[in-house]
């Protein structure tokens, strides 16, 4: 009997301990990009109650940041960071505007990431003026920024090189004219 009993305690608290909180269900659906299932278990289980309604909000804040994070951090892909913005947006429980500043974080870190990428290009192929410009358009935000800084530098100390000896070639031919114009489109 006492066997049976401790059984069904077990069982019991694995149930309990299993089912979780609301705002523990709300949250695995959103990570799951099951927004309508989110929006379900919010409308049943949160709203209504001011401290789950501002917990929810809370938690949904975070995972806009942690989906700019992500992506910014390698962890997950443009289209998956969008995705995740995607699910939380369509629950039409947070404010617009915190969702389009999101979107717009998201698209700068995006664009600053390109511009690294060129600018490792720009510099693999010895085209140095066009790395130093991609490199200066890495924002401070992104993990490349670091980087980015110090290739930016790398790109400018092989341009200038560049620039100075072909003047010192057009000199050396006498071709004054010409090497005073090369120093000056530099």
């Amino acid at each position: 009997m006492k066997k049976l009993l401790l059984l069904c305690a077990l069982c019991a608290m694995f149930i309990l301990a299993s089912c979780g909180s609301p705002l523990d269900s709300f949250m695995k659906e959103i990570d799951a990009g099951n927004y309508s299932a989110a929006v379900t278990i919010y409308e049943e289980d949160i709203l209504g109650n001011s401290d789950k309604e501002q917990e929810a909000m809370n938690a949904l804040s975070e995972r806009l940041q942690k989906a700019i994070d992500d992506y910014n951090e390698d962890n997950k892909t443009y289209d998956e960071a969008c995705t995740r913005l995607d699910t939380i947006e369509k629950t039409e429980i947070l404010d617009y505007s915190e969702v389009e500043s999101a979107y717009q974080k998201l698209d700068s870190l995006k664009s600053s990431k390109t511009a690294f990428t060129s600018g490792e290009n720009f510099l693999s192929s010895n085209r140095y003026g066009d790395a130093y410009q991609s490199f200066s358009e890495v924002i401070q935000e992104d993990t490349n920024y670091s980087a980015a800084r110090e290739k930016m530098s790398e790109a400018k100390t092989n341009y200038v090189s560049e620039v100075c000896t072909k003047a010192d070639g057009l000199i050396q031919s006498n071709d004054f004219s010409e090497a005073i114009q090369t120093l000056q489109d530099a």
